[in-house]
């Protein structure tokens, strides 16, 4: 008999997420009652919209530490605001 390994056992819990919606579709083929019909619908779609949210909210992190690590790479810069380039490019002009 194969052993099974702790982190094969545990499940990610973005899986355990998409599990629950198939697991109301398929209560929802057997379900008769018009309002537990309803009720079990309204789950699917709660179910759903909070995968996305959490799909969407993993996306935003990749992209949040793909960002940091790429800013990490590029060379500092100083910065300029508005005004004092105004200066600067007035007072070159001046001289030509």
């Amino acid at each position: 008999m194969r052993r099974q390994r702790l982190l094969d056992a545990l499940t990610n819990p973005m899986q355990r997420l998409t599990r629950y919606s198939l697991l109301l579709k398929a209560v929802l083929k057997y379900t008769v009652d018009d309002i537990e019909r309803d009720i079990i619908q309204d789950m699917i779609v709660r179910i759903e919209k909070a995968t996305r949210n959490v799909e969407d909210t993993l996306s935003n992190n990749d992209l949040i530490n793909k960002l940091n690590e790429l800013s990490r790479t590029i060379e500092g810069y100083e910065f300029v605001d508005c005004e004092e380039f105004e200066k600067v490019r007035k007072s070159f002009f001046l001289f030509y």
